[in-house]
């Protein structure tokens, strides 16, 4: 998916800041398969993956072993749907893995706004 959204950037670089730049860190991209994940978690990394509601099976792989870490963060970048473990991230610090709940580690700050969030009046002003 990464290599597709990629292609599709490279199409329009008007709209990009620095398309060298983009250039520049898509050389490091890596496709990620079941053997490397435990290895990836070793380094710092950019993990991508396309469950925008934090519910996804990798999403919540990754998520369960980095969330607690004060060096790493969780971008959402899509309309979180109620019930899900982005909304709850969201509004409460929060995410749910098989029934129980877990709080984000204090030096994650809750996000002030988002930008794809429907009530979110601080884009209107």
């Amino acid at each position: 998916m990464s290599r597709d959204v990629y292609k599709i950037l490279k199409k329009y670089p008007e709209y990009l800041k620095n398309p060298d730049l983009l250039d520049k860190a898509f050389e490091h991209v890596i496709s990620v398969n079941d053997r490397w994940r435990e290895s990836v978690l070793k380094e710092p990394s950019v993990i991508v993956t396309t469950a925008g509601t934090l519910n996804g099976e990798l999403a919540m792989y990754y998520l369960s072993r980095l969330y607690r870490d004060p060096d790493s963060r969780i971008l959402l970048t899509g309309y979180q749907v109620e019930t899900t473990n982005g909304r709850l991230a969201l509004e409460h610090r929060m995410i749910e893995t098989n029934g129980e709940f877990s709080i984000f580690h204090e030096l994650i700050p809750k996000p002030s706004f988002n930008l794809n969030y429907q009530n979110n009046s601080r884009l209107l002003s």
